[in-house]
């Protein structure tokens, strides 16, 4: 990682919060919004997640993130669908 003429370079493959710091750092006056961290609140924003990206939008550990997303498909809640990258949690739909 480097500086070069107000520009940032990350290389390669970094975690979240490298690229965060980085575009913090391009302007002072730029802040961090936040969000609703919940599964339902992750899900309204997200009509899709993988484990590890609820994780990281949670802030929650991945086997954290697992045994939640596994309570809430188990109470119907959310759908698990198979994909290469692993399962993918979907909100279902609920009929009024």
């Amino acid at each position: 990682m480097g500086s070069d003429h107000g520009q940032h370079i990350i290389r390669g493959s970094q975690p979240y919060h490298i690229y965060e710091n980085k575009v913090l750092a391009l302007d002072a006056e730029i802040s961090k919004k936040e969000y609703d961290h919940s599964l339902i609140g992750l899900f309204n924003v997200y009509p899709t997640l993988t484990i590890r990206e609820f994780a990281e939008l949670g802030a929650i550990t991945r086997d954290r993130a697992l045994h939640q997303l596994e309570a809430f498909v188990e109470s119907g809640e959310l759908q698990k669908e198979p994909s290469k990258n692993g399962p993918l949690y979907i909100l279902s739909v609920k009929d009024n």
